[in-house]
């Protein structure tokens, strides 16, 4: 083997080593946050008692104490962080106790029994659209309690992963149009207007569009 090709070994090794261990590790900080979830949740209507010094309830992602039980496990390699919000009293059984990827309303929330006397699952949920999502991730699959991070909970961690990826996206294209109406907006008020920026920074994209919109919307539908 060449010293070119064992460097390039070398180097692919390592990165998948370092990838390895990125993902194993949003695992298990996964597993931690399911975990003080549940139990939140659980001790919160009587079935489990609380630690010493544990926040009972609050909001993670405007920084109240509760954080402080989590934080610790909160920041993942896809550069994101997860928050929890727990109520008190008869909210804690529904869906305005939940995990989110910090600022989103992708959230996670707990599936009762019939009676509701205990958590049975977790699910997700986009709170802005008000869609839950019809599979459950149930707690006997899930395996919380064990070692390690089961084969269902690294499902759960990608599938989550995959709508904030989803999410980050369609965020984006919105923001996209939003920016294109806005100048739409001002050509049609002043006639002109002028896109500065380096080069390589999507004047000319920004500017087919605009070409784009203004074309959809003047032109009658056939």
């Amino acid at each position: 083997m060449q010293m070119s090709d064992l460097s390039e070994h070398r180097r692919f090794t390592t990165q998948l080593t370092v990838d390895l261990d990125s993902s194993e590790k949003d695992y298990r900080n996964f597993k931690k946050i399911l975990g003080i979830f549940i139990h939140k949740i659980r001790a919160g209507v009587g079935l489990e008692g609380y630690k010493n010094a544990e926040k009972k309830s609050g909001q993670g992602y405007k920084n109240y104490s509760i954080k402080n039980d989590y934080d610790r496990y909160r920041d993942f390699s896809n550069g994101h962080t997860m928050d929890m919000t727990i109520q008190k009293g008869f909210n804690i059984r529904n869906k305005s106790c939940y995990i989110n990827w910090t600022d989103t309303s992708l959230n996670i929330v707990a599936k009762w029994n019939q009676d509701k006397s205990d958590i049975i699952g977790l699910f997700f949920r986009n709170a802005n659209l008000d869609i839950d999502d019809k599979k459950s991730w149930l707690l006997e699959d899930l395996k919380i309690e064990g070692p390690d991070p089961s084969k269902c909970i690294e499902d759960f961690y990608k599938e989550y992963d995959k709508q904030l990826s989803k999410y980050l996206k369609e965020k984006d294209k919105n923001m996209e149009k939003d920016k294109v109406d806005e100048f739409v907006d001002k050509l049609k008020n002043s006639y002109n207007i002028i896109l500065r920026g380096a080069p390589g920074t999507g004047k000319t994209y920004l500017a087919k569009q605009i070409a784009e919109e203004i074309i959809k919307k003047t032109t009658p539908a056939l």
